[in-house]
């Protein structure tokens, strides 16, 4: 299976930190996280890894190397100008031909089971992992699953079943944004001329075409956007981590916050700050 890291952006919003240090390779739990997403990575089953590179993309490409430490092979897809997640994508979409690929921002925190990502369902274009939050997005979704990891498709303001499903449609607000992680079929950017293109626009004509599925995640997920994010961020891993141990680290392991086992309440309360941020790509 292959998969694309982006790791492109400037993180902007944790300047000064970013000025000399790329975002992909700010270090949580004592790991980098373009490190611990090639570590998950590979135990899902990636074998091949595009990862895309402008600010300061040097220094990932020294840190990470080809990617055998990780048990994957890393191909590197330098932006001399930043194409945007479906223009990059654009860039190199033969590595990924003809099959579907795992989509991952390399600036997020995670223990999203990857190995769940395997196949797209039938009359499927793309999966796309949903979070909830609590502020307006200009990558909500109207819809989703009610049940965290149940697959739905998702179009305009309801949610519309799988075909077979004995659920009624559920209509949701708009309370779910998309969490920078996704399983994309090639189709949908053959058509896509070369240059800068945002992803969002080919997820949207997706979700219009009925051929967008979602799933909402409940467990740990953080954008890593600004400097308070990241102190909580490295302040929650490290309780975490102490009290579930190394298994919590698997790429096999689906893991949802209220079942994670840990602090309950207290761990909920903690992961809402983080999160309460829309993901960004700068």
């Amino acid at each position: 299976m292959k998969a694309m890291l982006l790791a492109a952006g400037r993180g902007t919003r944790l300047r000064p930190l970013t000025d000399h240090l790329p975002k992909p390779l700010i270090e949580v739990g004592g790991e980098t996280l373009i490190e611990r997403h090639l570590r998950r990575l590979a135990a899902a089953g990636v074998d091949e890894v595009v990862v895309n590179l402008h600010h300061l993309g040097e220094l990932i490409r020294a840190r990470v190397g080809d990617g055998h430490r990780f048990g994957v092979h890393i191909h590197f897809a330098p932006e001399p100008t930043l194409l945007e997640t479906a223009g990059g994508i654009r860039a190199v979409l033969d590595r990924f031909e003809p099959d579907p690929f795992l989509v991952v921002s390399a600036d997020i925190w995670t223990e999203f089971p990857f190995a769940d990502l395997r196949a797209l369902d039938a009359g499927s274009s793309a999966h796309v992992v949903l979070v909830r939050s609590p502020l307006s997005s200009d990558f909500a979704f109207a819809a989703a699953p009610p049940e965290p990891g149940q697959r739905a498709r998702i179009g305009g303001a309801t949610g519309r079943r799988d075909a077979g499903s004995d659920q009624p449609p559920n209509p949701m607000p708009a309370s779910f944004t998309y969490a920078n992680i996704a399983l994309l079929h090639p189709a949908l950017f053959r058509h896509l001329a070369a240059g800068f293109r945002p992803l969002r626009e080919v997820l949207f004509a997706a979700r219009d075409a009925g051929t967008l599925t979602g799933e909402v995640y409940g467990g740990l997920w953080f954008n890593v956007g600004t400097p308070d994010e990241l102190t909580a961020l490295r302040a929650l891993t490290a309780r975490h981590l102490r009290d579930t141990g190394p298994a919590s680290q698997s790429g096999n392991q689906r893991q949802d916050t209220d079942a994670a086992g840990t602090s309950g309440s207290a761990l909920e309360k903690s992961r809402q700050r983080p999160n309460s941020r829309a993901p960004t790509t700068d």
